[in-house]
């Protein structure tokens, strides 16, 4: 099983934690409090970079190959959609419907999608990897 670094950022502060012997799925679910107590989390494994050692590290250093970046994006999602009904409001009343119904049903297929796979790391809002 892989070792993880996770970095948490926020609240004033900054840590860094190691977790062993758990897999990602579970790894990035022991880190959902974190997440919803307001922190950044930075899921990093260690592990050996195919390319070998590049020549700007420090010589001895471990790589790290970030997994995941979760923040809280409810506010910038909520913020999304008014800036989506707030363009509708250009458009007659039947296109307007159209569209919403358009990306409800866009967005319900995406849903039914991480239904099928249920696993924590489909479930968080994620950037990067």
């Amino acid at each position: 099983m892989p070792n993880f670094v996770i970095s948490l950022h926020g609240r004033g502060a900054s840590y860094a934690f190691m977790l062993q012997g758990v897999e990602l799925d579970e790894c990035v679910q022991r880190c959902y409090p974190c997440l919803q107590s307001g922190f950044e989390v930075f899921i990093y494994s260690i592990e050996a970079s195919p390319a070998g050692q590049p020549g700007f590290t420090p010589t001895g250093a471990i790589n790290l190959r970030r997994h995941f970046h979760l923040y809280d994006a409810h506010d910038e999602f909520e913020s999304e959609a008014k800036d989506i009904v707030d363009r509708l409001s250009v458009h007659s009343i039947q296109a307007s419907q159209e569209y919403l119904d358009l990306m409800i049903k866009t967005l319900q297929e995406e849903r039914n999608k991480l239904e099928t796979v249920k696993t924590p790391m489909t479930l968080i809002t994620t950037t990067g990897s």
